[in-house]
């Protein structure tokens, strides 16, 4: 059994010392995964029509005038 064993290593010897460089390269790369998310598109024009409203009404306030009180009527929200 001994004997095999050791034949077994020095005939895989360079394929072994291959597969720990491997191993080792592989050890060092770094990755950051990122969740692809899929939105819905007019969930994702509501969400910047009510930023804006909110960046409106920051700069109305800034200027001194009256906050933009527009709503978003049934049509923008349909399209």
């Amino acid at each position: 059994m001994k004997i095999y064993v050791f034949i077994y290593l020095l005939i895989y010897f360079k394929e072994t010392i291959s597969t720990c460089r491997f191993s080792q390269r592989v050890a060092l790369i770094k990755n950051d995964a990122i969740l692809n998310e899929e939105l819905d598109p007019r969930l994702l024009i509501n969400q910047l029509r009510a930023e804006n409203t909110q960046l409106r009404n920051q700069i109305s306030i800034q200027n001194g005038n009256e906050q933009f009180t527009e709503s978003l009527t049934a049509d923008m929200i349909a399209k």
